[in-house]
């Protein structure tokens, strides 16, 4: 090869490499702005198109939403939402007044059943009263003793508290401590409002409840579950390979649970009772040593005292209806099947402290009560399957049921 070919294959060769790095340049540049382009062409279907919104984020909204923010009760049901009436409760309509009106949380409002399952309405059709639901997701005692004057107009013979385990404690003392309602009923003991103030400089109880519930939005992954519409796209790609989990395939059930990292806990007795349990995240809310959950227990002792006054000067009746956790509704069948977590028997031996320590103080203060526990489990042992088989706390219509019966019993009956 000749010196001046040598020459030209210098320079050509040079230009050849940059020719390269500037195609290298543009192909790493392509790489970069493709997804986010693609995040951004997301976005704006998710704000335009709510089918894709449903499928990105996960949720699917109600075109009315059932609960609206209240800056005093917390959550109030919407007055517009098709299911409610002109107060906002869960009712046909408003009568001129009810036989029974009943308070309560999420529980009572029957979420997963449609109105007519809900035990309320069941109750209604079984005792041949008018019965009025005042129940609100997300309400316990506190909420209940803010509406009671509401209850009241209605002039009742009966109101009916429904007070529940899973998360009542959590929901009182949140009420007072965590949004400053009802101030007087925080505590004044000093040695309890130290030990309060500890507990929440170690983690806030409405912060571990998030995290333990799975709901918290911690780290990148959390960000992005929030805010990436991209990784929404993944994640529904992902769930569409998995298949449906939809409450009603127990396989799914299965894999869910074992995807839950220990939070949840699938259980199967025979082909009819199999649920699935969610006992860490009940156990932030019964912890009988938690300091805040035993001031959620005072403070909800004092709304049912101060309920029972009112409710009896107004000429009418009063009686509290104990709900349980579904993990203390099959906590017999759970021990004899040889099977259950240590945090399993850890909340629900919780659970039964906490009842025994509210029973006492109702019937110290002559209170009537009653405990749906019995009818709950007699409904397993009968295999009749009073909850879903998903994590989903809340009874299906046969467990509703079984409330309506227990309240039957006590409000139900002809005078």
């Amino acid at each position: 090869m000749g010196l001046t070919a040598l020459q030209t294959e210098g320079p050509l060769a040079a230009e050849l490499d940059r020719s390269r790095e500037s195609k290298r340049g543009h192909f790493a540049a392509m790489l970069l702005l493709l997804p986010i382009a693609m995040e951004g062409i997301l976005q704006l279907l998710t704000v335009s198109l709510a089918p894709v919104a449903v499928v990105l984020t996960g949720t699917r909204p109600e075109a009315v939403p059932r609960w609206l923010d209240d800056a005093e009760l917390v959550y109030r049901p919407n007055p517009a939402h098709p299911d409610h009436d002109d107060w906002g409760f869960r009712n046909e309509q408003v009568p001129e007044r009810a036989d029974i009106v009943v308070l309560g949380d999420s529980q009572t409002y029957g979420a997963g059943v449609l109105r007519s399952e809900a035990w309320p309405k069941q109750l209604a059709a079984v005792s041949d009263k008018t019965v009025y639901s005042i129940s609100c997701g997300g309400h316990g005692p506190t909420q209940s003793l803010m509406l009671l004057d509401k209850a009241l107009e209605l002039e009742p013979d009966w109101v009916v508290e429904a007070v529940y385990a899973g998360n009542d404690l959590f929901d009182c003392y949140h009420l007072v401590h965590g949004m400053g309602g009802l101030p007087d009923l925080a505590t004044r003991d000093e040695q309890a409002r130290a030990e309060i103030a500890a507990a929440e400089a170690r983690e806030t109880l409405l912060g571990q409840v998030t995290r333990v519930s799975g709901a918290a939005s911690t780290g990148l992954k959390g960000w992005l579950r929030d805010h990436s519409r991209l990784y929404g796209l993944a994640r529904a790609t992902r769930d569409a390979l998995r298949g449906p989990v939809d409450g009603t395939d127990w396989p799914s059930m299965v894999a869910a649970a074992a995807r839950s990292g220990g939070r949840d806990e699938a259980f199967q007795l025979s082909a009819e009772i199999r649920t699935t349990f969610t006992p860490a995240y009940r156990l932030c809310a019964l912890d009988q040593s938690d300091p805040r959950l035993l001031e959620g227990r005072r403070i909800m002792e004092e709304c049912l005292r101060r309920m029972q006054a009112r409710v009896e000067q107004a000429g009418a009746r009063f009686v509290v209806l104990l709900v349980p956790t579904k993990e203390l509704v099959f906590r017999e069948v759970v021990r004899q099947s040889g099977y259950g977590s240590e945090t399993f028997r850890r909340v629900t031996n919780n659970e039964l402290t906490f009842w025994d320590a509210l029973r006492k103080s109702l019937q110290a203060r002559g209170i009537a009560h009653v405990d749906a526990l019995p009818a709950l489990r007699a409904q397993v042992q009968q295999s009749l399957a009073p909850y879903p088989m998903s994590n989903d706390g809340h009874p299906n219509p046969v467990g509703h049921r079984a409330i309506a019966e227990c309240v039957l019993e006590v409000a139900g009956g002809h005078e």
